[in-house]
């Protein structure tokens, strides 16, 4: 028999921007006549994604569109592990070396991830590249690492062998072997930079959605469906999102099989082994870069230590999924 997963919300708050009616003008009613909403899907970033813009008229909002496929362009020029020509995997190769001058953007970005790393106690961790090697959840064959080999694979994770210069605008490793993934924080980061690319070219508002990380802005509300990790064709909650990012971690969507045992993708970066939990959590934050990471450590951490976390990120929200059996009593999706 199927095994239900409930809902538990958990300091949810969205902050709504407020939402003027026009008045009932001729002026007014032509402007918002003149309102053109476009989309459109592409496959980028490694994933399938898809813009709608809403820009006063129709050649605006197509702008928008180029603009948004054009930031998200650059990031993924900038920091995808799957490309030997990006800026990430030029750091990867030569930071050992000595400090790598990079754009600021990335630097941003490694920044940003370094601060989650410490914040939550390495639940989030840049440096889980050589991990997912040893997985071999980077490309090749997922496999399960030796104890030795797994050992030494921790030896060079940890945001302790970054450093990062702002003044000089360079990062630098510790020690060789140390290498970055910006996996769980770089689609976030790429939602921010598309809705700043997109109201710079007159997007009054628009819905982003990069292979599951969402972000609406402007003054459209979407709904938002939470899926039953075990069973994805289910919706067990809605929440209307407002000017605000949308992150879902869990181990449902992508897995592999290792020794004959599914394994998920994501990795505990304290322990180096995949996390054994179910469910998910789904991370409600005014900036995309935020609630990536939260996201991913929140998963991590597990619902209580998790909560914690949240409850110290003022305007963050998390919507846990977990198994009934797990902890909490039956009862309806709640909608917000």
């Amino acid at each position: 028999m199927r095994r239900r997963s409930l809902v538990r919300m958990a300091a949810f708050v969205i902050a709504l921007a407020p939402v003027l009616a026009p008045s009932a003008t001729a002026e007014t009613s032509s402007a918002y006549a003149a309102v053109a909403t476009r989309e459109e899907a592409r496959y980028v970033m490694g994933t399938i994604a898809t813009v709608s813009a809403s820009a006063p008229g129709e050649a605006a909002a197509l702008a928008a569109l180029d603009a948004a496929w054009a930031a998200f362009a650059q990031v993924d020029a900038r920091m995808s592990t799957w490309r030997d020509d990006s800026d990430l995997a030029r750091v990867n190769a030569a930071a050992a070396r000595g400090p790598v001058e990079v754009p600021s953007d990335l630097l941003e970005v490694v920044a940003a991830a370094l601060h989650w790393a410490n914040a939550t106690d390495g639940a989030f961790d840049p440096t889980v590249l050589p991990l997912l090697r040893a997985w071999g959840l980077q490309g090749g064959e997922p496999r399960e690492p030796a104890a030795d080999e797994l050992a030494r694979t921790l030896a060079v994770t940890g945001a302790r062998h970054v450093q990062v210069d702002t003044a000089a605008g360079t990062i630098g490793f510790s020690r060789e072997g140390v290498a970055l993934d910006l996996g769980g924080i770089a689609k976030g980061y790429a939602l921010d930079c598309a809705r700043e690319a997109m109201t710079a070219v007159g997007a009054m508002s628009g819905v982003l959605d990069l292979g599951g990380n969402l972000l609406v802005f402007g003054s459209g509300r979407e709904q938002v469906g939470i899926v039953d990790p075990d069973d994805p064709t289910r919706t067990v909650a809605t929440i209307a999102v407002v000017d605000a990012a949308v992150a879902t971690s869990g181990q449902y969507e992508r897995h592999v099989e290792v020794g004959g045992r599914r394994r998920g993708h994501i990795l505990d970066p304290r322990t180096g082994v995949p996390v054994d939990r179910q469910g998910s959590v789904t991370i409600v934050a005014p900036r995309g870069i935020d609630a990536d990471a939260l996201s991913t450590a929140v998963f991590v951490l597990g619902v209580e230590a998790g909560e914690e976390l949240v409850k110290r990120h003022p305007g963050a929200g998390a919507v846990f999924v977990v198994p009934r059996e797990e902890r909490w009593l039956d009862g309806p999706a709640p909608e917000y």
